[in-house]
């Protein structure tokens, strides 16, 4: 037994006075004369144990009733565990993503959780969202605050999730420090949350009614020469046999509409085509009514800045660069090197120096500033030039230089899939793909490799603004140009130049694109939809800047991409459709870890887990009882 108020206790000396009045009573005995009192002796003698008695019964009662009084006021409690009487800070995650969009027995998850923690909260807590945290939140002064939550793009990872609920915590130890996590678990990794040492930590789990939720996954566009053929690939959370109306609009005009059929599968598609004479302003919308966020998937599709393509020559041949730039998205030029006007180089995006033998310093100096105002640069060495003549160029770009040339045969056997080059252009990778081969090379192994040899060696790769082939790619040396890569490796390696918007990106991760511009001084491009404008980082190198959204975009739809008031173009986003596969049911916590299917239910364990057994009002009946049993034992014991 514990008391809230111990210094109280210091009252219990006030026993003394009843023992002491008790024990010293002054009164004097009144002596009556009689002739012959033998005949009283029994009777005083009765008289004076039955006294004797009554008095003890007396005081015994008065310190009962005194102590019962006293120990009252102290205010004694037994503890319901351990904790109960630490000070404590509380903290509350409650997932947010969109898969709380899912309805409960009581509605939206994510609303189901916000009323019980409206109803059942502690007087103070801290609230962290997947987007937000709300630092010493009081019901009855933030209630509006907890009604205003809404749904976030963001998805966090367990350590993220992890390393936000921290930080919410104080530094102080000698708290007790609370967590209640509130989740449908859809996306967080169950195992790798209860890494939360010094934390006393209580999980609701979320439990959707299990719904068929139809979403719009992915978009695929190809372009043939007047159309682009879009393939809408369309997901359904468990198989069943049914057919879903899907429409297109462009802006708000609806274009036309399709049927999915699912045929007992989990995914289908369908087909659109659209001119590639026009912009486009695309939204596919579906009509589900289980999770609503993903019922739209918006894009995008202009006609894009031509990138400018050069190809400074020696006496290689330059008609396989020509063959693979002679698009509608290229605009190519070559020129022999000794003919080359410096004043050119100004207007280009991508430098290819093909085979050069030698490269002066004048050119050297004059690509390092090419490169600086974001030019992409492409080095085809000749074989039958020494290493030692791209030492300079190599050197000035911060890369070391070839090595001494290998003259065996080498097939180019790896190729780097995660390399930015080709992260996008394969489906899969290839197992019975017939490699190139090349005759002779340089040997090196410097920047990221992209292509690598069966000795190797780097065949290409590319760093600090550059990429090197280690070898000459000319019909002599080698039948890369032959090869299915030739094509994807020179487009890709000439996007890097300048990053066009894509068709449509997702929310929740940083995206970034690259735009020409002749923007000068402080003016600044900003994304606009509505009333809603936004200002991306922004990063200026000559006359390209790139654009990073960095996750600050929460919403869905189309931006316009504005400069000085002028719609410059227009760029697509969407949520990303991973919140609505199907939640999992089962997660795994450790055994000191409760786990609740509602939050009321946890707020209410905790709070009782924190409560005390007060005993105050036990100790005032005691002492009202001790008190009348005085008041009998003076009336009616004799």
């Amino acid at each position: 037994m514990q008391f809230k108020n111990p210094d109280i206790l210091y009252a219990l000396f006030l026993l003394l006075i009843p023992i002491i009045v008790h024990l010293f009573q002054l009164r004097r005995f009144k002596k009556t004369p009689f002739s012959n009192v033998s005949f009283l002796q029994a009777v005083v003698k009765n008289t004076r144990k039955s006294s004797k008695l009554k008095k003890w019964l007396i005081l015994t009662t008065r310190l009962l009733a005194l102590t019962a009084a006293i120990l009252a006021f102290a205010q004694p409690f037994i503890p319901n565990s351990e904790n109960a009487t630490r000070k404590k800070e509380t903290v509350i995650f409650i997932d947010n993503s969109y898969s709380m969009q899912a309805k409960g027995d009581k509605g939206p998850l994510l609303t189901e959780a916000i009323q019980d923690l409206i109803e059942n909260a502690p007087s103070n807590f801290t609230l962290v969202t997947n987007d937000e945290v709300y630092k010493n939140l009081s019901i009855t002064a933030d209630q509006n605050k907890l009604l205003g939550i809404s749904y976030s793009s963001q998805e966090l990872d367990a350590t993220a999730v992890n390393l936000k609920i921290n930080n919410a915590f104080s530094e102080d130890n000698s708290l007790l420090k609370e967590l209640i996590l509130v989740s449908d678990f859809q996306s967080l990794d169950s195992s790798k949350l209860d890494s939360l040492p010094g934390i006393s930590q209580h999980w609701v789990k979320m439990r959707p009614i299990p719904a068929q939720n139809i979403n719009i996954d992915s978009l695929a566009i190809t372009r043939s020469e007047d159309t682009y053929k879009l393939q809408v690939f369309v997901n359904q959370s468990s198989k069943n046999d049914q057919k879903i109306p899907v429409s297109l609009f462009n802006e708000d005009k609806l274009i036309a509409k399709a049927t999915v059929s699912f045929d007992d599968v989990t995914t289908s598609q369908v087909s659109f085509t659209i001119p590639t004479n026009t912009r486009f302003l695309g939204r596919i919308s579906i009509n589900d009514a289980a999770l609503t966020y993903d019922n739209n998937f918006y894009f995008s599709i202009e006609n894009p800045d031509v990138l400018q393509v050069l190809s400074i020559n020696n006496t290689a041949d330059d008609d396989y660069l020509a063959k693979i730039f002679n698009t509608s998205g290229y605009n190519y030029k070559s020129v022999d090197v000794d003919k080359l006007s410096y004043n050119l180089i100004d207007d280009q995006q991508v430098i290819v120096l093909n085979e050069l033998k030698t490269i002066p310093q004048s050119l050297i100096n004059i690509l390092l500033s090419f490169r600086d105002n974001g030019g992409q640069l492409i080095l085809i060495p000749n074989g039958d030039t020494q290493p030692t003549e791209y030492a300079a160029l190599l050197t000035s770009f911060g890369l070391p230089p070839f090595g001494e040339k290998n003259t065996a045969k080498s097939l180019i056997t790896s190729i780097n899939y995660e390399h930015p080059l080709y992260r996008d252009v394969f489906e899969r990778r290839a197992t019975n793909f017939q490699y190139p081969s090349i005759s002779q090379n340089f040997q090196y192994n410097a920047g990221t490799p992209a292509l690598t040899l069966d000795n190797g060696n780097v065949f290409l790769s590319k760093g600090n603004g550059i990429f090197v082939f280690s070898g000459s790619l000319n019909e002599t040396n080698s039948n890369f140009q032959e090869s299915p890569l030739i094509v994807p490796t020179f487009e890709e390696m000439a996007k890097t130049a300048l990053s066009l918007p894509k068709t449509y990106y997702f929310l929740g991760k940083n995206n970034s694109f690259d735009l020409k511009t002749e923007a000068e001084g402080d003016a600044v491009y900003e994304l606009r939809q509505g009333e809603n404008v936004f200002i991306p980082l922004q990063e200026k190198k000559g006359k390209v800047v790139t654009l990073s959204t960095q996750e600050a975009i929460e919403k869905d739809g189309i931006y316009e991409i504005v400069y000085k008031d002028s719609i410059t173009g227009h760029v697509a986003f969407n949520y990303n459709h991973r919140q609505s596969l199907p939640v999992s049911t089962t997660q795994s916590a450790s055994t000191d870890i409760s786990v609740s299917d509602s939050l009321r239910d946890a707020l209410l364990d905790v709070a009782k887990a924190s409560s005390l057994n007060q005993l105050f009002k036990w100790f005032l009946i005691f002492a009202v009882f001790f008190l009348f049993c005085e008041m009998l034992l003076l009336k009616f014991l004799k």
